[in-house]
């Protein structure tokens, strides 16, 4: 994923790593697509390796050197596929949850409720944090968040609320087991 979002940067324009940097960290990657923005230097250094990118300029600030990077025609066309791949990826669930419910017969009625009421804790707090990046995006992109873009988080919000639904249900069901005890 790191490649991609890389090479979708420079698609836009020439830039330095620590400009990627940023642009990952404003928007939120690590939430959206897993990728933590320091792994992008590493990422730059292999898309370079490979071909799929260069050094398009070299400026020195103080003692340092900035290297700013653009896609190659290599690079557009490994772009494309690796688009393909992750528009190809299946569809994944959540296994250890499922298998977790599936189980939480075998826990005391109040340490299953206990814990899975902290899950939906953790999936208040991500949602509260999603909403917050949603508007950071717009900010950082002007107020011009791409419809896509709204598609996806408007999605991961959603799924945060039907596995919340979920774990309410379930909670719902070993309550009524503890009663019937």
């Amino acid at each position: 994923m790191i490649k991609l979002l890389v090479l979708e940067l420079l698609n836009r324009r020439p830039m330095s790593g620590y400009e990627m940097k940023q642009i990952l960290e404003n928007t939120d990657a690590k939430r959206w697509s897993g990728v933590l923005p320091g792994s992008i230097y590493n990422a730059i250094k292999k898309l370079e390796k490979e071909g799929y990118i260069i050094i398009s300029s070299i400026e020195m600030t103080g003692n340092r050197q900035r290297s700013e990077f653009k896609i190659t025609q290599k690079g557009k066309d490994y772009q494309q596929s690796l688009i393909k791949d992750a528009l190809s990826s299946p569809v994944l669930y959540n296994g250890d949850l499922y298998s977790g419910i599936g189980f939480a017969y075998q826990l005391d009625h109040q340490s299953a409720i206990s814990i899975l009421q902290n899950n939906i804790s953790a999936l208040n707090k991500e949602k509260k944090e999603i909403i917050a990046g949603k508007k950071q995006k717009e900010i950082a992109t002007n107020g011009e968040l791409s419809e896509l873009s709204s598609i996806v988080i408007n999605h991961m919000i959603k799924t945060i609320e039907l596995q919340s639904q979920l774990i309410e249900s379930v909670i719902g069901v070993i309550k009524k087991e503890n009663n019937s005890d």
